[in-house]
């Protein structure tokens, strides 16, 4: 029975982790802290935050999977994650899409991918 539960729940925190990004990207620029100050500060966030996704996606298809079951599948649904919220940013108040950030994003991703990936190499050997 515990082994189930901890199986819905890592199924259900990629997709709760994308809610929370989901819910902060819908703040107004002005109710945000000011990252300006630090170089790069708001690219190195988005490329945390996703590189953090790609990783909350390892349980996703269900315990004790292959890495080919679930690994390409999440890029590919974060890197549409990643459009749709700029687009949606352009629509919340002083917010804009932004083409940098997105490419910050997809870094973030490629990033763990890789990560993840050479980890499971690792173990296969």
């Amino acid at each position: 029975m515990r082994s189930r539960r901890l199986g819905l729940l890592g199924r259900a925190i990629p997709w709760l982790a994308i809610g929370a990004v989901s819910w902060v990207s819908s703040i107004p620029a002005a109710s945000l802290p000011d990252l300006s100050r630090i170089p790069g500060g708001d690219k190195w966030l988005h490329g945390a935050v996703f590189f953090l996704l790609i990783l909350s996606f390892r349980g996703w298809r269900g315990p004790g999977r292959e890495l080919s079951e679930w690994l390409l599948p999440a890029v590919f649904i974060l890197l549409a994650f990643a459009v749709a919220d700029e687009l949606h940013q352009s629509r919340v108040p002083g917010r804009v899409a932004d083409l940098a950030d997105g490419l910050a994003d997809a870094g973030g991703i490629a990033l763990g991918a890789l990560l993840v990936w050479l980890n499971g190499r690792s173990r296969i050997r």
